[in-house]
């Protein structure tokens, strides 16, 4: 995985992460409307609507048109693990991946894959077990990688 990949897939994590929690932590006001979220998070509006379409399509959030209309949570925070929401998102930096060019792949990449699924994998582990509700409580220090 090269280093704009990585950096894409950092970027969209957060910018799902950080509109949940966003989403959260506003909770008991109205929806929030996307230029809220863009106010808030510092993402463009454009970014914030394709992540929030997957966040919504993977039932995570919901959302509604018109006047008064915008985004919340469709769970509540505790239910919502940033596993879930990095899985929801993970298709948006998928097709931008960085091709080796013609030929086999070295040894060296199918190692280096290999290790990073491996790690990918026990990331996802860990973030399953946190919600949205441990951040807000500052828990996730508690849990164990």
């Amino acid at each position: 995985m090269g280093a704009e990949l990585l950096q894409c897939h950092v970027q969209t994590g957060q910018c799902a992460v950080g509109a949940a929690l966003y989403l959260a932590l506003h909770a008991n006001e109205r929806p929030l409307t996307t230029s809220e979220l863009s106010d808030g998070l510092g993402f463009s509006v454009s970014h914030l609507e394709n992540v929030l379409a997957s966040l919504g399509k993977h039932d995570i959030v919901t959302s509604r048109r018109g006047l008064g209309g915008g985004y919340r949570l469709s769970q509540p925070a505790g239910a919502i693990s940033i596993a879930a929401i990095l899985l929801a998102v993970r298709s948006l930096s998928r097709g931008s991946d960085i091709s080796m060019g013609v030929g086999s792949v070295t040894e060296a990449r199918q190692i280096t894959d290999t290790f990073l699924m491996a790690l990918d994998s026990r990331a996802m582990n860990y973030l399953a077990q946190i919600s949205l509700l441990d951040l807000i409580e500052n828990r996730f220090a508690t849990k164990h990688f």
